[in-house]
């Protein structure tokens, strides 16, 4: 509204908004989900090159609780990233997302996409625990229990247990269980 009063001023006021949007960037990830989605949407224009708008307004939509709308933005990511644990770590989040959603499928699909080696230990239990549970919900949990191998985590010993139950594989669990329970 100001630079239809002041056109000759649009260059001097554009100027300004940008300066005080990406401050706001800046800060964005301590703001209100709700203001930085109705911001970014409303001055898309005003985003600086090499902001990581993405990144902060895919954690907002997930703080909203609004999956299905972060789900595209994800992939986006993902697709961008080079191959790495940065790629591969999206890649977790965004097949996460597709399994809580029901889309075991595209949850493989991402899963394998964005695998990459020499992961950080933690990101690679997460994918391998992700991987298993994308297997059971694909229709093998006997196979989703073997996929585990070895690990011996506490989440590992978990999942086997419950993949191995869902199976009917009450040894199998009742073992499993057992390593679980030894582990804690």
């Amino acid at each position: 509204e100001t630079e239809a009063l002041f056109p000759d001023l649009k260059p001097a006021i554009r100027a300004r908004m940008a300066e005080v949007f990406s401050a706001f960037l800046a800060k964005a990830d301590a703001a209100p989900a709700v203001d930085v989605i109705v911001l970014a949407a409303d001055y898309a224009d005003l985003v600086p090159p090499g902001a990581d708008l993405a990144r902060v307004l895919t954690d907002k939509l997930l703080d909203l609780d609004l999956p299905a709308r972060a789900r595209p933005m994800l992939a986006a990511r993902v697709a961008a990233a080079s191959p790495g644990p940065v790629r591969s770590g999206l890649g977790y989040r965004l097949a996460l997302l597709h399994l809580e959603a029901g889309d075991a499928a595209a949850a493989s699909q991402v899963l394998a996409a964005s695998e990459a080696a020499g992961l950080p230990d933690r990101l690679a239990s997460e994918r391998g625990l992700l991987r298993a549970k994308v297997q059971a919900a694909l229709g093998d949990p006997v196979g989703a229990a073997a996929s585990l191998g070895g690990a011996g985590t506490l989440a590992a010993d978990e999942l086997r247990a419950r993949l191995l139950e869902q199976a009917g594989d009450w040894r199998g669990a009742v073992q499993a269980l057992a390593r679980f329970q030894q582990s804690k």
